[in-house]
């Protein structure tokens, strides 16, 4: 669910770290970023978002199904532990994080990039069919944030949409990494992510 949030939000991973189960609107399939977990000086913290605004993405049914999925699985799993869980229960269940360690702490901040290399090196085993269909080894967690610019781009969304997407604090930020745009609605940005990438299948979304 982690590379599926980072992908279809264009997240952070600090930003996605931070969501705790009350972040996440089922009903409305949306998702509020309010927080980042970071590293300084070896300590790690708990901030504002890099932009201090709270932004809500609207993602498609695809990722609203695994999150249930996900949360099922973390409540059956702190029951299973009893004791040894550290998380919250209960009406408090809520509040704890989305992306857990196995016994409800957080997730360390390191694990999403060990879990993306691990998967690049499964895919360049296993997937790709020669050297021309590998990933590049020093493919980054950071890039699938560049990867959902790109679509967004090439399909023409507008600078603020983009920008709003991705947690710019102006649009002048996203110009000046991304370039060129044109003027469509940020609502577009759901159907363009969800053709692209789960086609035939659209759902709305936006931040």
């Amino acid at each position: 669910m982690f590379f599926y949030i980072a992908i279809f939000t264009g997240a952070r991973r600090g930003e996605m770290i931070s969501l705790l189960w009350s972040d996440i609107d089922f009903s409305k399939n949306s998702i509020q970023f309010t927080k980042s977990t970071v590293r300084v000086n070896g300590n790690v913290i708990h901030k504002d978002t890099k932009t201090h605004a709270t932004r809500r993405c609207i993602v498609p049914d695809v990722v609203i199904q695994i999150a249930r999925e996900l949360l099922n699985e973390q409540k059956k799993l702190s029951l299973q532990l009893g004791e040894s869980w550290m998380g919250l229960r209960g009406n408090r269940f809520s509040e704890n994080f989305v992306f857990i360690q196995d016994r409800g702490q957080q997730m360390n901040i390191n694990s999403p990039r060990t879990e993306f290399r691990r998967l690049i090196r499964i895919y360049n085993t296993n997937v790709a069919q020669d050297e021309s269909e590998m990933l590049p080894k020093d493919l980054t967690l950071h890039d699938l944030r560049h990867t959902t610019a790109s679509i967004l781009i090439n399909k023409k969304l507008d600078p603020r949409s983009v920008a709003g997407v991705l947690g710019h604090s102006n649009t002048s930020t996203t110009l000046n990494i991304y370039a060129y745009f044109f003027h469509q609605t940020s609502e577009e940005a759901a159907r363009i992510m969800s053709e692209t990438l789960i086609e035939p299948q659209s759902q709305p979304y936006s931040c």
